[in-house]
């Protein structure tokens, strides 16, 4: 019905648009200060994911929704590497016009979602040191999970009892 809160993000959602996005600030736990380089504006976009893991200068290919002024992404934000420190004028020179686009934003989405996804490799594209740092703890010793061994199971000590009736208590 017309007024409903699902009609209200359904009309915002069809009136968001893809474009090209520099997080500018990140306020960890809320979202992000970023600004759009095709249409120059600057929104506070709540995006926890972003702001958990991103940093300053991280490009992003995405669309904002706008619902009773608030601002978030779409969940679906594509990392494109980070803006140069020096010459970012010129990447970006060199950058837009990959991206077709009017003075709404990016035309053609799903041509710059594949032209991202074909062009970006997972070195450029991590959203920062904190996301890193998060898998390399993921993949050390103590967060892979050990195999567990049925009670009833032969023991894996090779002492052929039951695991239950020989390391099982050393186990916990």
């Amino acid at each position: 019905p017309n007024g409903s809160i699902e009609r209200r993000c359904l009309e915002a959602k069809r009136r968001s648009v893809y474009s090209l996005f520099v997080a500018q600030s990140i306020h960890r736990k809320a979202g992000l200060l970023m600004r759009d380089l095709l249409l120059n504006e600057t929104h506070f976009t709540f995006d926890l994911g972003l702001a958990m893991t991103g940093d300053p200068g991280l490009l992003i290919l995405s669309r904002l929704i706008e619902l009773d002024g608030i601002t978030f992404t779409g969940g679906a934000a594509l990392p494109l590497g980070h803006l140069p420190e020096q010459d970012a004028a010129d990447f970006l020179r060199d950058l837009l016009p990959v991206f077709p686009h009017n003075d709404r934003g990016i035309i053609e989405p799903a041509t710059a979602i594949r032209l991202a996804l074909e062009n970006v490799t997972p070195a450029n594209a991590s959203f920062g040191d904190s996301l890193a740092f998060r898998i390399r703890d993921l993949k050390s010793p103590g967060f892979i999970p050990r195999p567990t061994t049925p009670r009833n199971a032969p023991c894996p000590c090779g002492s052929g009892r039951k695991f239950k009736n020989c390391c099982a208590d050393r186990d916990k």
